[in-house]
């Protein structure tokens, strides 16, 4: 004979069953979803990465373009010093050379006296 208990347990089993299916399912979507999180993660650790060592290289370059300028700054500021020392002594050489052209263009007395006297103008 048929016994409805056994259709209720049948029907349970079935139930259960498709319930342990339907939660691997969601697990198996779940662990996909964990492995695409993880390989995003990855790949943003390495672009993080990438652009920490793009940073250090460029943080050195910055520094080395700093230093660089610090010493043409230097460098800068003792050929000026250099320029004005040049500019005083042209000055100075042009004042010798306007002293010395009058010295040579100015009338000129006898020289000297006595028999050998001769007029240093001629």
């Amino acid at each position: 004979m048929f016994d409805p208990t056994d259709f209720l347990s049948f029907d349970v089993l079935n139930d259960v069953q498709n319930d342990v299916k339907l939660g691997k399912e969601k697990v198996k979507r779940k662990h996909a979803i964990v492995v695409r999180q993880e390989e995003e993660l990855q790949a943003r650790e390495q672009a993080l990465s990438s652009a920490l060592r793009e940073l250090q290289g460029l943080t050195a370059a910055v520094d080395a373009a700093r230093a660089e300028r610090g010493a043409l700054g230097s460098e800068n500021s003792e050929l000026r010093a250099k320029l004005e020392e040049s500019k005083a002594q042209l000055q100075s050489n042009e004042q010798m050379i306007r002293w010395l052209n009058q010295q040579v263009g100015a009338p000129r007395d006898i020289c000297c006296t006595g028999p050998f006297a001769f007029d240093s103008r001629l």
